[in-house]
């Protein structure tokens, strides 16, 4: 179903586009791919759908009857804990025949699901999914997302200013229930009130499936008030064999920590440099003293620890958390957990919704992908949920510069603060071509080894960011004996903070690193400082320790998530916080702490901010704290950012609980009742004349006076051009009443970009900005979102006959004020609509291929062209495979297929479509040089191949196959094709653009009616691909023998 997807620290790939013109029309002899690193074999665990088809699934079955939380809210009671659970009970009867079905089709059963979702969580062969499917019971079958939980106190709370919040009213969280659901908590450690020794930690691990010792954890307990585990320590959802063992003990593990760090940041008691509880006072005093592990944003919360991670590995089981914590009346729920491409219907999305609406103020990592579109990450993108972003809230942080023999110097961030020499000898790593690894990216001990670094010769180690953990290049270097690490970031920032490095993130293994861990600014081949010490090879630098300011102070994390939504394209994260090396509690240290960085650091600041409102505003609802928290954001606090990166700003606490007012925009209906966002989200839209649309904000006077709000907008400094105004501009509304204004975006296509514009992949636009309304020194911001795409309108005029040497297409296009581009391709086939796509889950279903070639030096590079009946969010969700016979004796030889970067090179994705060439016989994978072809909300892929690295050198076979990113068993298949580039029927290969400002044009094909004679499927027809037309209509086909045969799935 979805493949993996981890919270983790990425790169961000961004190449260059070719310019358009913007007058007449001209057509050239080539399309332009963009270009992508080179290379042997990846050293992978991805492996492609086409390779592995027959896999068992791992799926959420959602069956028709509400869950409990439905239920209770229709009822219009408070139910007891005892009908809640007799209830809870009859509906998981009512799951008994969709089990047995389970079971009767070799499958197994995870868990059942009856308080916030009703629904059986198992694993099953994809092949007896109809059979389930078909059960009147059963509403519809999901993937179930896996999450890993993998991130990439004391200057981050007084940063947000929490210690204002305790010194002026008094708010620490007191009373507050919020749960953690994670890898679970040490509830040993001095910040959580437990004995704080190391001994004591593993005296609890001996007894980890056994009921906790009540001093410690329970309700009689100092912070760690109760929870449950629900996997058991062996369980890792990636193994097809491992099984959830619940028990009542949700001890974090040694391998793990991530849930205590997160745990600490909400809600920890706060450690003295002595390793004693500190048990007060939270005051205006408290930032001044000084901490092993700094008080957490709310240190009077009660916790609750809901383990959903075994020691190692991957999860599936949050819906099952959410409906635990909907179940057990958790007033905030902290998941600092989630994958990529997000949606709003998943089911652990649509499970915190429910939760949203039964009165849990739900707070979810936005996710660690970097800022390329549409990769906020679920459960995040519910409705209702608030998604954290990360921000970088350290001034200055320890530095080093690092001069080279020939005066060049270099600003380094010493990233563990360790103790520098004042010279090292400096040895790059560099790739070995005969191995599957990459040794230049210093992902392994034999990678230093190999490149000559031995203990005891004072060696900088310098190693370039990439597939595995920052840290992991510490460790992995100081094993093979280097005095020093480096390594070389992907962009011109420097890398983030580590604080102390105790560990490999990659293998769980416990490991002090001492030697310094150096980041450098890349990226190479930019005339960097990277190539600056790369120059510096085999020579002796000097360095001198510095405090850095900081450039990347207040702005959005590198590695944070960018949305919008997928599918909806709605606005999402909705606020950020500080996720950049924070420091809180270390599992099973006794009272130390440790440093971590990631949106699953950022979150806990949020919940912890949620549970001061909780208790500063008793008589508001959930949902409206939860709003408010979004509203009251500082929206001057995060510099450089955008809506669809960090929301409406940096999380607030001091305005959240002076707050009088609260706001929201957009609402969903649901069974449980409405759920209200904060934002406005005005959702995908295509362009081709004038637009102009109108939603709805509501402000609520929670004052004991009347209140008169003025209403302003302010645009993004980065969104598209659009006119946003409010009407009535002036609201007065009276005490505990509300009223609404409406909110009109209107824009032109003139004003919005085309397809290939930007100097990126996704040529991504955005009309984005804030509503604000004031009333006095209050101020509650409203963000809006609105993601447009101009559509040219190109079509052909008549019916274009392909019988001549020189045949001439007629185009027009309906959008004159925008250039738009036309590309030509031989037609592969073409595929008849059938099947099921939803909002979310489309972009796959094949319409038609094609195939060009154009002359690249002494090679031939191939470009596929894939179209389908519905857009994609972002191409690299999806799979796209060409699956070729390149040797005409019907079996495929080579795949050629597209998907994202990250997520093969890494394990992480990165929101890069890149090509990648899997050889069908030897199941190895090599990057194919390109990346594909593929803005943002297109229907249309195209994959650059090199005929040499395929073997291709005349006539070949090709089908193509598409595969769901969403849920893997949703795939489509078409019928076989042929092509030859060295006798090609039609000149393909050719774009034409037509100018801003002109409406016809003529393209014009050559035809070669030998080549046609000789093999007439070879010439089915031309597939002229119209990227700047609305998503349904970039394919635009001229037949040349009839299509009734092809038009069918096979």
């Amino acid at each position: 179903m979805k493949r993996l997807t981890a919270l983790m620290l990425v790169g961000v790939l961004l190449l260059g586009t070719p310019q358009m013109a913007s007058a007449a029309s001209t057509q050239t002899d080539r399309i332009t791919p963009r270009p992508a690193s080179k290379g042997g074999v990846i050293g992978t665990d991805f492996t492609p759908h086409v390779m592995n088809s027959e896999a068992e699934t791992n799926v959420i079955v959602e069956l028709r009857k509400d869950p409990v939380a439905v239920i209770e809210a229709r009822s219009g009671t408070t139910m007891s804990s005892k009908q809640r659970s007799q209830l809870r009970e009859r509906i998981k009867g009512s799951q008994k025949s969709v089990i047995s079905q389970i079971n009767s089709s070799g499958g197994h059963v995870v868990s059942q699901m009856a308080s916030a979702y009703n629904g059986v969580h198992a694993r099953v062969r994809g092949s007896e999914l109809k059979k389930i499917e078909a059960l009147p019971e059963v509403v519809a079958i999901h993937g179930a997302p896996r999450y890993k939980a993998r991130p990439t106190n004391d200057t981050s709370v007084p940063f947000l200013g929490a210690d204002k919040v305790w010194q002026d009213v008094g708010y620490t969280g007191k009373n507050v229930k919020v749960a953690v659901l994670d890898t679970g908590i040490d509830y040993t450690h001095a910040d959580f009130g437990g004995p704080g020794t190391p001994d004591a930690f593993t005296a609890a691990s001996r007894k980890s499936d056994r009921i906790a010792d009540p001093a410690l954890f329970g309700t009689k307990a100092a912070k760690v008030k109760g929870g449950v585990d629900l996997v058991g320590d062996k369980y890792d959802a990636s193994d097809p064999k491992s099984k959830p063992h619940p028990d009542p003990n949700p001890l974090d593990c040694a391998a793990a920590g991530h849930g205590s760090h997160v745990a600490g940041t909400i809600a920890g008691l706060g450690v003295t440099t002595s390793g004693d509880t500190y048990h007060g006072p939270y005051d205006g005093t408290t930032a001044d003293k000084k901490f092993k592990v700094g008080p957490g944003v709310a240190p009077h919360a009660d916790l609750y620890a809901v383990r959903v991670f075994g020691c190692a590995g991957t999860t599936d089981v949050t819906t099952e958390a959410i409906d635990w914590a909907v179940a057990n009346q958790m007033d905030v729920a902290n998941l600092s957990l989630g994958g990529t491409y997000g949606t709003a219907d998943a089911p652990d999305a649509v499970a915190a919704r429910n939760a949203v609406a039964s009165g849990v103020i739900m707070v979810v990592a936005a996710g660690n992908e970097g800022h390329n579109p549409y990769l906020v990450g679920s459960p995040s993108t519910g409705h209702g949920v608030i998604s954290v972003a990360a921000v970088d809230h350290a001034e200055t942080f320890p530095g080093a510069v690092l001069t080279t023999a020939d005066g060049h110097r270099i600003q380094a961030i010493n990233a563990n603060d360790a103790k520098l020499a004042s010279t090292y000898d400096v040895v790059i790593l560099k790739d070995d071509p005969a191995t599957e690894e990459d040794e230049s990216l210093g992902c392994s001990e034999q990678a230093y080894r190999s490149n000559g670094i031995t203990s005891g010769a004072n060696q900088l180690a310098v190693s370039t960011r990439g597939r595995c953990a920052r840290i992991a290049r510490a460790v992995h270097a100081q094993k093979a004996g280097a005095a020093a690490a480096a390594m070389i970031n992907t962009d011109d920032t420097l890398p983030s903070f580590e604080g102390p490095i105790t560990g490999n993130p990659d293998t769980g293994e416990e490991y002090e690193v001492t030697i310094p861990f150096l980041g450098i600014r890349g990226p190479l081949g930019a005339k960097s400082d990277g190539d600056t010490l790369h120059g510096a090879d085999g020579t002796t630098i000097t360095l001198q320790g510095n405090s850095a300011a900081n450039s990347e102070y207040r702005h959005p994390a590198d590695f944070t998530s960018s949305g919008p939504v997928t599918g909806t394209s709605a606005a999402h994260p909705s606020v950020g916080a500080p996720g950049v090396s924070i420091t809180s509690v270390a599992v099973g240290s006794g009272s130390d702490g440790t440093t971590m960085s990631g949106t699953s650091m950022a979150t806990p600041h949020v919940a912890g901010v949620a549970a001061l409102g909780v208790q500063a505003h008793p008589d508001w609802t959930h949902q409206q704290i939860g709003q408010a928290i979004v509203t009251t954001a500082d929206h001057d606090g995060i510099k450089g950012t955008d809506t669809h990166l960090t929301g409406a700003g940096l999380v607030d606490p001091v305005a959240l609980v002076k707050a009088t007012t609260s706001a929201h925009g957009d609402v969903t209906t649901t069974k449980l009742g409405s759920v209200a966002d904060p934002s406005l989200s005005y959702g995908f839209v295509e362009i081709t004349d004038a637009y102009s649309s109108a939603r709805t904000v509501k402000l609520t006077n929670h004052s004991t006076s009347a209140k008169t709000y003025r209403l302003t907008t302010q645009a993004s400094a980065n969104s598209d051009a659009a006119e946003v105004t409010v009407s009535p501009s002036t609201l007065t509304i009276g005490p505990g009443a509300s009223k609404s204004a409406q909110v009109y975006l209107s824009t032109s296509v003139d004003k919005i970009g085309t397809s290939s514009d930007k100097d990126d992949q996704s040529s991504f636009h955005a009309i984005e900005g804030i509503v604000t309304a004031t009333s006095g020194s209050e101020k509650t911001h409203v963000p809006y979102l609105l993601v447009p795409r101009a559509d040219a309108g190109v079509t052909m005029v008549g019916k274009p006959v392909l019988n001549k040497a020189s045949n001439t297409i007629k185009l027009t296009k309906q959008a004159p004020a925008v250039p738009a581009t036309v590309q030509t391709f031989t037609l592969g086939t073409v595929d008849a609509r059938g099947h099921k796509e939803t909002a979310s889950d489309r972009g796959w279903d094949v319409r038609a291929i094609g195939v060009a070639s154009v002359q690249n030096g002494s090679d031939t590079t191939l470009q596929f062209a894939i179209n389908t009946y519905s857009n994609h969010s972002n191409a690299a969700l999806n799979e796209y495979a060409v699956i070729l016979d390149t040797d005409n004796n019907g079996k495929p030889d080579k795949a050629v297929f597209a998907t994202d970067s990250g997520l093969v090179n890494e394990g992480y994705a990165n929101g890069v479509a890149e090509v990648f060439i899997a050889d069908l016989a030897t199941e190895e994978i090599t990057p194919a040089g390109h990346l594909a072809i593929a803005p943002t909300d297109s229907s249309t892929v195209i994959l650059p191949v090199d005929a040499s690295t395929v073997g291709i050198n005349g006539r070949f076979t090709y089908r193509v196959e598409t595969t769901s990113g969403v849920d893997d068993e949703h795939h489509d298949r078409t019928l076989k094709a042929t092509y030859d580039p060295n006798h090609k029927v039609f000149a393909d290969g050719q774009t034409l653009t037509i100018g801003a400002g002109q409406q016809d044009a003529e393209l014009t094909v050559p035809f070669v009616p030998a080549a046609f004679k000789a093999a007439p499927r070879n010439g089915l027809g031309l597939l002229l691909i119209a990227p700047d037309n609305a998503a349904a209509s970039e394919a635009l086909i001229v037949p040349k023998l009839p299509l009734r045969a092809d038009l069918r799935n096979p």
